[in-house]
């Protein structure tokens, strides 16, 4: 949307616009630092929450930092012992200057190390397997694209100063790259003289070589081989990067450029071929990490080949749909996600989606957003009808063709460490609740199967942010069962965003009958009947005996237009369409905006973070329970920072109770 609006602002006020964004970002990076470091508690909190990601990059620098150190003083010594005797611009002879050799070849050792790292950072088959291993304890594996996008930004830095040291070398002394062995010199057994091969002597009458003929003109296969092979490779290593990271750009990427992404990203292998050319020694850093990546991949090929069918798609408010297919044979647990890929829309592509179904299920279930060309082609493919359900008949869609999918999966994500806390609180914002949908699903299983013996979580609160009144039936049935049917073990809290003035959503938090009275006089006209109608969940089925009864099942709506003092209600069921007598004890009165029990839970504008860490840290102390709080977010990236931000409060001691909130968030 910001995009949208900067597009019809004039280049000043667009630079001026996004100057404003870093600066702001810039200070609440600040903010957040400074607070980490305000005082002891704060950074042993901090520490103690950071120490593997730390650990890691710790490690990662100082092993950059030792590379090109070794590699200055290795290259000092070689070019320090050797002399150039051969007359040279004004027949001097010189000792060769070591300055700008030695930053080329340090930066390329940093090259050879980081390059190596960038497909392991990928190799998603065997992170997940270390992240089984419980290796995540130690090594943060699901921050593996993070990673990767860093070293990507680091390569650039790195490639760029290694050219840039090896252009001003040719500006002052391009003749150190033709230099060969010349007869020894008896005076000075410490030094090895060197001069210009005859055919480039310029006291021969040749012409002096220069920098271009280094990158691009080989005079021979000789010069090919020692020089010219190196430059040209190196030139074109850097178009292919230009090339990949303009593509890779996030505003570019997360558009309907998606699949030019994909495909500009696979130049990858052209960048390592250019590379295993370019660099000398560089086969022997690539040959772990690049057999590793061909396994991966052959691994994924066979994985991926088989073939799934789609057995329901439906169409949910809020531009999502939700498809169900065929179990196939792969274990998962709860949280994880796999690669999706559509034959009917491309053969290529394959794209990342949280599991929604529980893996007691018997069926697998995506929740998708139809926020871009691929989804939006997905969801009319296998219901080009755009009904609200669609079964799929035979397995086949609109075209005839058979309606299947490819998974790849699945992979392990920092949603693997929730069932470690006894407590825990998940926070989801819009589509993000995904994940713990699958989460929530899986603990309601077990809860009702009494399958609790190795079950460590005994609470969980959980928190949905949420914009607008579609939203809220995605997971409508699967939040209203874990509240009603385990009050004890679930805290489910909705904020609702939408339909409110800004300044009420920053400052001020409804519960729903509040909402409705304090709601603009432009709204209330604007609901109409629609919120005057007071609603309630069917909580169990009644098969309506009597005259004047009408039949109720589970998880029905009822629309109740009069209440009686005998407990007898008249109402009209949504689903059947039919008015009639209801009993009061076979439902609870709903939400009208989220149609789930009308209790304080059901609330409106943002969290006040602080209020409901305090309700969570006394819930811990007055229960005994460990004083350790898992907090797990999916969602957008600045909310996250603020959340982080809040879990770091929260962490301090407050009342002569000390509650530790450590942050999770979901990446993949």
């Amino acid at each position: 949307m910001g995009d949208r609006k900067l597009k019809n602002l004039g280049p000043l006020k667009i630079i001026s616009k996004q100057l404003e964004k870093i600066k702001k970002s810039w200070k609440d990076k600040k903010e957040l630092a400074l607070s980490r470091f305000s005082n002891v508690e704060n950074f042993k909190i901090w520490l103690f929450e950071e120490w593997k990601k730390y650990l890691f990059v710790g490690l990662w620098v100082a092993l950059n930092i030792g590379m090109f150190i070794e590699a200055n003083i290795r290259y000092y010594f070689i070019m320090t012992s050797m002399e150039l005797v051969t007359p040279y611009r004004g027949g001097f002879t010189r000792r060769l200057d070591p300055f700008w050799i030695m930053m080329a070849r340090g930066f390329g050792a940093l090259l050879n190390f980081n390059c190596c790292l960038l497909l392991p950072m990928v190799s998603r088959t065997c992170l997940s397997l270390l992240q089984d291993l419980k290796l995540g304890y130690i090594v943060p594996f699901h921050k593996n694209i993070v990673f990767h996008r860093f070293l990507a930004y680091w390569v650039a830095v790195c490639g760029l100063l290694h050219g840039g040291a090896h252009y001003f070398n040719y500006a002052c002394c391009v003749f150190q790259y033709f230099a060969v062995p010349a007869a020894a010199n008896a005076g000075n057994l410490n030094i090895t003289p060197v001069k210009l091969p005859d055919r480039l002597n310029p006291a021969l009458g040749n012409p002096e070589p220069n920098a271009f003929m280094v990158q691009w003109i080989p005079y021979s296969y000789a010069d090919w081989v020692k020089t010219t092979k190196y430059g040209l490779t190196g030139n074109l290593l850097w178009i292919v990067m230009v090339i990949m990271y303009s593509a890779s750009n996030k505003s570019f990427r997360r558009t309907s450029n998606f699949t030019y992404f994909w495909f500009i990203h696979h130049l990858f292998i052209v960048f390592f071929v250019l590379l295993l050319v370019h660099g000398k020694k560089f086969w022997v850093w690539f040959l772990g990490p690049g057999f590793l990546y061909v396994l991966e991949r052959v691994v994924r090929i066979f994985r991926g080949a088989a073939l799934t069918t789609v057995a329901r798609v439906e169409s949910l408010p809020g531009r999502c749909f939700v498809f169900r297919i065929d179990k196939p044979a792969m274990q998962y647990k709860a949280g994880q996600y796999c690669f999706i890929n559509v034959p009917l829309v491309s053969r290529h592509e394959w794209h990342p989606f949280t599991i929604s179904s529980s893996p007691r299920d018997r069926y697998l279930s995506f929740h998708i957003r139809g926020v871009g060309d691929w989804t939006q082609t997905v969801a009319k493919t296998l219901n080009p009808e755009g009904g609200e359900v669609h079964d799929i008949q035979s397995h086949r869609a609109a075209n005839g063709r058979t309606a299947v999918v490819r998974v790849d999966g699945p992979f392990g994500t920092d949603s693997d460490f929730i069932f470690d806390y006894s407590t825990v609180c998940l926070i989801a914002c819009g589509i993000g609740v995904t994940p713990f949908s699958s989460i929530l699903s899986d603990l309601l299983h077990r809860l009702r199967d009494k399958e609790t013996g190795s079950l460590k979580t005994k609470k969980v609160f959980f928190y949905w942010l949420n914009r607008g009144d579609g939203g809220w039936q995605w997971f409508g049935k699967l939040l209203n069962d874990c509240e009603h049917q385990f009050k004890d073990i679930f805290d489910i809290i909705t904020f609702m965003t939408g339909d409110i003035g800004k300044d009420d959503i920053e400052h001020m938090t409804y519960t729903s009958e509040e909402y409705m009275n304090n709601r603009s006089k432009n709204l209330q006209e604007k609901d109409g009947d629609r919120v005057k109608a007071l609603r309630a969940r069917v909580k169990a089925d009644y098969a309506g005996t009597g005259k004047d009864e009408i039949e109720i099942k589970t998880g029905d709506i009822i629309e109740i237009s009069f209440r009686e003092k005998s407990g007898w209600w008249l109402g009209r069921n949504e689903r059947t369409g039919k008015t009639g007598q209801v009993p009061s004890n076979y439902m609870d009165i709903i939400d009208e905006k989220t149609k789930m029990a009308n209790t304080s839970n059901r609330r409106f504008g943002r969290p006040q973070w602080q209020n409901e860490f305090d309700a969570v840290r006394d819930y811990v102390s007055q229960n005994r329970m460990s004083p350790k709080v898992g907090v797990f977010f999916c969602g957008p990236a600045f909310l996250s920072k603020n959340l982080r931000h809040e879990c770091y409060k929260a962490s301090q001691e407050k009342d002569g109770v000390k509650v530790l909130f450590p942050y999770h968030k979901e990446n993949f």
